[in-house]
Protein backbone atom coordinates (compact mmCIF):
# COMPACT_ATOMS: atom_id res chain seq x y z
CA UNK A 1 0.00 0.00 0.00
CA UNK A 2 2.99 2.30 0.52
CA UNK A 3 4.70 1.61 -2.80
CA UNK A 4 4.45 4.35 -5.41
CA UNK A 5 2.36 3.58 -8.48
CA UNK A 6 5.43 4.14 -10.67
CA UNK A 7 7.72 1.85 -8.64
CA UNK A 8 9.21 -1.18 -10.40
CA UNK A 9 8.22 -3.25 -7.37
CA UNK A 10 4.49 -2.44 -7.62
CA UNK A 11 3.84 -5.16 -10.22
CA UNK A 12 5.54 -7.83 -8.07
CA UNK A 13 3.79 -6.76 -4.86
CA UNK A 14 0.43 -6.83 -6.66
CA UNK A 15 1.17 -10.33 -7.97
CA UNK A 16 2.13 -11.55 -4.48
CA UNK A 17 -1.04 -10.09 -2.92
CA UNK A 18 -3.20 -11.51 -5.68
CA UNK A 19 -1.65 -14.98 -5.32
CA UNK A 20 -2.06 -14.94 -1.54
CA UNK A 21 -5.71 -13.89 -1.82
CA UNK A 22 -6.42 -16.58 -4.42
CA UNK A 23 -4.75 -19.23 -2.25
CA UNK A 24 -6.73 -18.20 0.83
CA UNK A 25 -9.97 -18.14 -1.15
CA UNK A 26 -9.30 -21.54 -2.69
CA UNK A 27 -8.54 -23.05 0.72
CA UNK A 28 -11.78 -21.64 2.16
CA UNK A 29 -13.74 -22.89 -0.84
CA UNK A 30 -12.26 -26.39 -0.63
CA UNK A 31 -12.99 -26.60 3.10
CA UNK A 32 -16.56 -25.45 2.58
CA UNK A 33 -16.94 -27.78 -0.40
CA UNK A 34 -15.73 -30.77 1.58
CA UNK A 35 -18.07 -29.75 4.46
CA UNK A 36 -15.19 -29.58 6.90
CA UNK A 37 -15.80 -25.90 7.54
CA UNK A 38 -18.17 -25.33 10.44
CA UNK A 39 -21.22 -23.22 9.67
CA UNK A 40 -21.93 -20.73 12.44
CA UNK A 41 -25.08 -18.74 11.65
CA UNK A 42 -25.76 -15.63 13.69
CA UNK A 43 -27.78 -12.43 13.36
CA UNK A 44 -25.94 -10.34 10.80
CA UNK A 45 -26.72 -6.96 9.27
CA UNK A 46 -25.90 -7.42 5.58
CA UNK A 47 -25.33 -3.69 5.07
CA UNK A 48 -22.75 -3.55 7.89
CA UNK A 49 -21.07 -6.71 6.63
CA UNK A 50 -20.64 -5.17 3.17
CA UNK A 51 -19.43 -1.85 4.60
CA UNK A 52 -16.88 -3.77 6.67
CA UNK A 53 -15.58 -5.57 3.57
CA UNK A 54 -15.12 -2.44 1.46
CA UNK A 55 -11.35 -2.03 2.01
CA UNK A 56 -10.69 -5.71 1.29
CA UNK A 57 -12.86 -5.67 -1.83
CA UNK A 58 -11.14 -2.52 -3.11
CA UNK A 59 -7.79 -4.25 -2.73
CA UNK A 60 -9.07 -7.37 -4.51
CA UNK A 61 -10.52 -5.54 -7.52
CA UNK A 62 -7.67 -3.08 -8.04
CA UNK A 63 -7.48 0.56 -9.02
CA UNK A 64 -9.05 0.32 -12.49
CA UNK A 65 -12.43 -0.84 -11.19
CA UNK A 66 -14.88 1.46 -9.43
CA UNK A 67 -16.79 -0.10 -6.54
CA UNK A 68 -20.27 1.23 -5.75
CA UNK A 69 -22.49 0.07 -2.90
CA UNK A 70 -26.23 0.73 -3.06
CA UNK A 71 -27.37 -0.47 0.34
CA UNK A 72 -30.94 -0.56 1.61
CA UNK A 73 -31.88 2.39 3.79
CA UNK A 74 -33.04 0.11 6.60
CA UNK A 75 -30.90 -2.55 8.24
CA UNK A 76 -31.28 -6.02 6.74
CA UNK A 77 -30.65 -8.46 9.57
CA UNK A 78 -30.55 -12.16 8.68
CA UNK A 79 -29.42 -15.43 10.28
CA UNK A 80 -26.33 -16.42 8.27
CA UNK A 81 -22.74 -17.44 8.67
CA UNK A 82 -21.02 -14.10 7.99
CA UNK A 83 -17.88 -15.90 6.79
CA UNK A 84 -19.81 -17.68 4.07
CA UNK A 85 -21.44 -14.45 2.86
CA UNK A 86 -18.02 -12.77 2.84
CA UNK A 87 -16.61 -15.71 0.85
CA UNK A 88 -19.39 -15.51 -1.74
CA UNK A 89 -18.89 -11.75 -2.11
CA UNK A 90 -15.12 -12.14 -2.47
CA UNK A 91 -15.61 -14.85 -5.11
CA UNK A 92 -18.09 -12.73 -7.07
CA UNK A 93 -15.84 -9.67 -6.89
CA UNK A 94 -12.78 -11.69 -7.93
CA UNK A 95 -14.69 -13.10 -10.91
CA UNK A 96 -15.93 -9.61 -11.80
CA UNK A 97 -12.36 -8.28 -11.66
CA UNK A 98 -11.18 -11.04 -13.98
CA UNK A 99 -14.00 -10.20 -16.40
CA UNK A 100 -12.93 -6.52 -16.53
CA UNK A 101 -9.23 -6.58 -17.47
CA UNK A 102 -9.40 -2.94 -18.62
CA UNK A 103 -11.40 -1.68 -15.65
CA UNK A 104 -15.07 -1.02 -15.20
CA UNK A 105 -17.81 -0.71 -12.61
CA UNK A 106 -18.66 -3.21 -9.88
CA UNK A 107 -21.86 -2.64 -7.93
CA UNK A 108 -23.16 -4.35 -4.79
CA UNK A 109 -26.70 -3.67 -3.61
CA UNK A 110 -28.97 -4.92 -0.85
CA UNK A 111 -32.72 -4.91 -0.61
CA UNK A 112 -35.46 -6.45 1.51
CA UNK A 113 -38.01 -8.09 -0.79
CA UNK A 114 -41.34 -9.85 -0.33
CA UNK A 115 -41.80 -12.93 -2.51
CA UNK A 116 -45.34 -14.15 -3.16
CA UNK A 117 -46.62 -17.69 -3.62
CA UNK A 118 -46.42 -17.57 -7.42
CA UNK A 119 -42.76 -16.55 -7.32
CA UNK A 120 -41.75 -19.12 -4.71
CA UNK A 121 -43.55 -21.91 -6.58
CA UNK A 122 -41.92 -21.10 -9.94
CA UNK A 123 -38.44 -20.60 -8.42
CA UNK A 124 -38.49 -23.66 -6.13
CA UNK A 125 -38.30 -21.76 -2.84
CA UNK A 126 -39.76 -23.11 0.40
CA UNK A 127 -42.37 -20.50 1.20
CA UNK A 128 -43.51 -16.96 0.45
CA UNK A 129 -42.36 -14.16 2.72
CA UNK A 130 -39.67 -11.58 3.31
CA UNK A 131 -36.21 -12.28 1.94
CA UNK A 132 -32.89 -10.45 1.82
CA UNK A 133 -31.49 -9.77 -1.64
CA UNK A 134 -27.84 -9.10 -2.43
CA UNK A 135 -27.13 -8.20 -6.05
CA UNK A 136 -23.62 -8.03 -7.51
CA UNK A 137 -23.33 -6.60 -11.01
CA UNK A 138 -20.40 -5.57 -13.18
CA UNK A 139 -19.62 -4.18 -16.61
CA UNK A 140 -17.42 -7.16 -17.50
CA UNK A 141 -17.39 -9.33 -20.59
CA UNK A 142 -19.95 -11.78 -19.22
CA UNK A 143 -20.14 -15.53 -19.39
CA UNK A 144 -21.02 -17.60 -22.43
CA UNK A 145 -24.35 -19.50 -22.52
CA UNK A 146 -22.71 -22.95 -22.33
CA UNK A 147 -20.82 -22.05 -19.13
CA UNK A 148 -23.84 -20.27 -17.69
CA UNK A 149 -25.82 -23.51 -17.80
CA UNK A 150 -23.17 -25.17 -15.62
CA UNK A 151 -22.51 -22.26 -13.26
CA UNK A 152 -23.60 -24.09 -10.10
CA UNK A 153 -21.49 -27.18 -10.69
CA UNK A 154 -18.80 -27.50 -7.97
CA UNK A 155 -15.91 -27.00 -10.39
CA UNK A 156 -16.41 -25.04 -13.57
CA UNK A 157 -13.72 -24.58 -16.18
CA UNK A 158 -14.22 -21.45 -18.20
CA UNK A 159 -12.28 -19.23 -20.53
CA UNK A 160 -11.57 -15.66 -19.50
CA UNK A 161 -10.08 -13.34 -22.12
CA UNK A 162 -8.10 -16.10 -23.79
CA UNK A 163 -6.75 -17.79 -20.65
CA UNK A 164 -8.03 -21.12 -19.36
CA UNK A 165 -9.04 -20.68 -15.74
CA UNK A 166 -10.70 -22.89 -13.11
CA UNK A 167 -13.36 -21.35 -10.87
CA UNK A 168 -14.78 -22.98 -7.77
CA UNK A 169 -18.44 -22.54 -6.85
CA UNK A 170 -19.15 -24.29 -3.51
Amino acid sequence: MHIDKDSELKFYVDQILSSAEKSANLTRQLLAFSRKQTIAPKETDLNELIKGMKKLLLRIIGEDIELQAHLAEKDITVMVDPGQIEQVLMNLCTNARDAMPNGGLLSISTEAVRLDEDYTRTHDLEKPGRYALIAVTDTGIGIDEKSCQKIFEPFLRQRNWGKEQASVFP
